[in-house]
């Protein structure tokens, strides 16, 4: 017994105050996906790698938006948006809680103002990734 206690008092506190206090993540930690919309286009690449479909969007072709979406409930935190987003936008913060009541506190949103062909007047890409684009852009009318 006194053996025990001895090795108790010898090892010292071993849990932390968490919640009173919170725990730093390790460096390399992946938490919440951050998303700088000074760099982001709306080109669509992280919700095309995103397994857990977390990033979405939808374009509204009569008002010539579209709507892109990152659901936390639903993010992974796998990095692939990150590893794959051509204009370095995306980043995984070191931020884990994200506990919430209300599921639409867990959404980021953002609309980008889609450019119409000048041929046949039809809307096909952000204006914002057409900027960044060198060359002549087309979405394939004649």
């Amino acid at each position: 017994m006194f053996r025990i206690l001895k090795k108790s008092l010898s090892t010292g506190i071993v849990t932390s105050r968490y919640p009173k206090e919170p725990d730093q993540a390790p460096e390399e930690f992946r938490g919440r996906p951050e998303v700088d919309f000074e760099k982001c286009t709306g080109c669509k690449v992280c919700s095309e790698v995103c397994p857990s479909r977390a990033i979405t969007y939808e374009d509204d072709l009569k008002q010539g938006i579209r709507n892109w979406q990152l659901s936390y409930a639903n993010c992974i935190f796998c990095g692939a948006c990150e590893e794959q987003c051509p204009y370095g936008a995306i980043t995984l913060s070191r931020f884990y809680e994200m506990a919430s009541r209300n599921k639409d506190d867990l959404l980021v949103t953002a609309k980008f103002q889609l450019s119409s062909c000048p041929r046949c007047g039809q809307y096909f890409e952000t204006i914002r990734e057409i900027r960044r684009t060198p060359k002549e852009v087309s979405h394939g009318c004649r």
